[in-house]
């Protein structure tokens, strides 16, 4: 994504936020037009959620409607042959925003190989999400 951004002419700043002070601070620094967030661990602080100015998007690792934090672990233990990336508004409830985007993809299993969650996130999810 990182790639593609950078070839479409956008600017891009990747930060790796430890605190939601550190978020904040980083939003004032780099005054950005979008927010991005894959690979979230931590709550948007709604300081930054809440300007509507500057769309805060996230990149849930989960089918349209699937909520929480653990959506690949569900889908491996369900044994599910499908999954999917949506791309939604940050808002104060976890993963209700508005959507944006919402893509399906086959969860590969090689030659009967186990997929971990970390294999699905960063390969066929993170493709389905560009």
């Amino acid at each position: 994504a990182y790639l593609e951004c950078i070839e479409a002419g956008h600017e891009v700043v990747v930060h790796l936020a430890k605190n939601s002070d550190d978020m904040i601070d980083q939003v004032k620094r780099t005054q950005p037009h979008l927010i991005l967030c894959p690979f979230l661990t931590k709550r948007v602080p709604e300081k930054i959620w809440s300007n509507a100015a500057v769309p805060c998007l996230i990149v849930h690792p989960g089918i349209e409607g699937d909520r929480g934090m653990s959506s690949i672990d569900w889908a491996l233990k369900e044994h599910a042959e499908e999954w999917g990336v949506t791309i939604l508004q940050a808002e104060d409830e976890m993963d209700a925003g508005d959507i944006w985007a919402t893509n399906n993809f086959k969860i590969s299993r090689h030659q009967g190989k186990v997929p971990t969650k970390s294999s699905v996130y960063r390969g066929e999810c993170i493709n389905a999400a560009v």
